[in-house]
């Protein structure tokens, strides 16, 4: 697993680290992905439903890993639907006023920490909404999973889960890395 691949100026989650470069993906950690990047790697049982990111390249050409201290800021104004649980921190639905089709556009942040806001508050671009959970699996480096869906318009909030997420007849995943769709203001 020494291959990488790195890719520059991603919008998706801006870097706030004024030396850094690129970041440095694993194939296992990109969108789609049959392959497990961590512990003894192998295959997943399903396509990986977002990206990975853990590692960063700074202008000097040094790798770094993302740690408890980096900050996530949004990448799209939007409303906090729903944050639960995962096996590393909480996971952050924000909904945003992007519909497509009876389809609401979500933006799913995994393996947070110290939030700054709570269920039904409304964040603004560029605002932090967290920090990076601290993963405490040996097997696991500590990473920021990023998942885009559109979901139903009218989604309960007790659905949006990873089981809805992995569900093809109610999520339609979308690559958070080449996010090409229409945008229709409702």
């Amino acid at each position: 697993m020494n291959d990488y691949i790195t890719i520059n100026n991603i919008s998706i989650l801006p870097m706030m680290n004024k030396d850094f470069h690129q970041w440095i993906f694993h194939a296992g950690m990109l969108f789609g992905s049959m392959e497990k990047w961590w512990g003894t790697a192998g295959m997943r049982k399903y396509p990986h439903e977002g990206v990975d990111f853990c590692m960063f390249k700074d202008i000097n050409g040094q790798i770094h890993n993302i740690d408890s201290q980096f900050q996530i800021a949004a990448h799209n104004s939007g409303k906090v639907y729903r944050i639960i649980d995962d096996f590393i921190g909480k996971t952050i639905f924000i909904g945003h006023e992007i519909y497509n089709n009876n389809l609401q556009l979500f933006t799913v942040y995994g393996h947070t920490d110290r939030l700054m806001f709570k269920e039904g508050f409304e964040i603004i671009e560029g605002e932090i909404i967290g920090g990076v959970a601290e993963s405490m699996k040996i097997d696991i480096k500590t990473h920021l999973h990023i998942t885009m869906a559109w979901l139903p318009e009218n989604i309960p909030i007790e659905h949006l889960n990873w089981q809805t997420l992995n569900d093809p007849y109610t999520a339609q995943l979308i690559d958070p890395l080449k996010p090409k769709f229409p945008v229709i203001p409702s």
